[in-house]
């Protein structure tokens, strides 16, 4: 179900949103915007099953006016689809103004004092649900799976978001989380997240695979912690690979030699154009050690040296390497530009060749270096490094991302 909320108010924007979401647990997808001309422009090129209209809102270029939710409602007039608003705002300012709106359409007088508008507001969601015989479909933009429950914990912590726990999906018993992003333009992506709390390409290729089925996303997402080359990355160094390839595969011969043969998989190549952008317009490592600080003021963090390492080759394996030599081994065998590896990223690769082909799917890893893969597995940097890898990825989409899924 597509909604366009318009609301000009931050609180009441909010107190709307969170009725939806406890109400349907992200089951709607929902548009927000706070003035007139861009209301405009949505509903010109984006086809919505309900309009939530604040009629007391604001112009491009002016301060809020009745005048211009009464301009926005004879907009949608025009397109012949006010049996699809549910409007709200003080009554005497719109009963003044426009007596034949209240009686053409379901509104309700708001009012700061009480919630009563909000119980109202929920029975008519839910009349206009059952009246118009409207399905809530289960649409998600994104999924996002870590390997363990910290790993997890600390993405959560990520998105400044609140998340709900959600088993929507019939007859399973996996408990997903659910929660909405929204960018400064008030566009949204919604996010289902799940960890499987165990390491290894064969369970995280299975989680993959069941959440494509599941949720059918747009973007398949990994976050976490790996092991750095050392030498090339240092601890808390965040890395999205532009290659990724499982460097256990190959032939082993009679006397046991180990031939590779190794099948690389390349990240999508407007993700990778979008990353760039970023990469040269925004300084996200001392934006994520900052806020990092203010909410862990006793925990480890990276220095003012930690880097952001695009387009290199990540190596997955399904068994934890406490020898740095493997990583050079790796190398030699014609991976220059190896940085690092771990036992699950080339999963979501995998996965992404299951997706239907009517649906599909871009795979992302954002990794950060915890350890040196050698004996000493050093976990000084585990809590920063989850928490930097998954912010990373959220400010992405604050910034490029949310907005790429909304054109599409």
């Amino acid at each position: 179900m597509n909604i366009l909320l318009v609301e000009d108010n931050p609180t009441k924007q909010g107190e709307i949103m969170c009725i939806l979401e406890k109400e349907y647990n992200h089951l709607m997808k929902i548009d927000c915007v706070s003035h007139l001309e861009k209301a405009q422009e949505l509903i010109s090129i984006k086809q919505y099953d309900l309009y939530i209209l604040d009629f007391s809102i604001r112009s491009k270029d002016h301060d809020s006016s009745i005048d211009y939710g009464i301009a926005l409602y004879d907009y949608i007039n025009e397109k012949q689809e006010l049996n699809k608003i549910i409007g709200y705002s003080e009554f005497d300012n719109i009963l003044n103004k426009r007596k034949d709106i209240i009686e053409t359409i379901p509104f309700i007088p708001y009012s700061s004092r009480d919630d009563i508008w909000k119980n109202k507001f929920k029975d008519l969601i839910s009349e206009y649900i059952s009246k118009n015989n409207i399905i809530i479909d289960t649409v998600y933009d994104i999924v996002v799976v870590t390997a363990l429950d910290d790993e997890f914990k600390y993405m959560k912590e990520a998105s400044n978001t609140n998340w709900y726990s959600n088993k929507n999906v019939e007859e399973d018993l996996f408990n997903f989380y659910t929660t909405r992003l929204v960018n400064a333009h008030g566009e949204t992506a919604n996010v289902v997240a799940y960890t499987m709390n165990e390491m290894g390409m064969s369970y995280a290729s299975a989680l993959a695979i069941k959440m494509l089925i599941n949720f059918m996303p747009k973007y398949l997402v990994m976050t976490g912690i790996c092991a750095g080359f050392e030498g090339k990355t240092k601890k808390g160094d965040i890395i999205i690979p532009g290659a990724i390839f499982n460097y256990q595969s190959g032939d082993i011969r009679e006397k046991g030699d180990f031939t590779p043969l190794y099948k690389i998989k390349e990240i999508d190549q407007k993700v990778n154009k979008i990353i760039r952008i970023i990469e040269a317009e925004y300084s996200y490592g001392r934006q994520i050690r900052d806020e990092w600080s203010k909410k862990y003021p006793t925990e480890k963090v990276a220095g003012r040296d930690q880097k952001i390492h695009i387009n290199k080759s990540f190596g997955t394996g399904s068994a934890v390497v406490k020898d740095g030599k493997i990583l050079k081994e790796i190398q030699e065998k014609n991976v220059k530009d190896l940085i690092g590896l771990d036992m699950e990223a080339y999963s979501v690769m995998i996965a992404k060749e299951f997706a239907d082909e009517n649906n599909p799917v871009v795979p992302l890893v954002i990794k950060a270096v915890q350890d040196f893969a050698n004996k000493e597995k050093d976990k000084t940097y585990r809590n920063f490094s989850s928490y930097a890898s998954a912010r990373y990825f959220f400010k992405l989409c604050e910034d490029k991302l949310i907005s790429e899924i909304n054109k599409s």
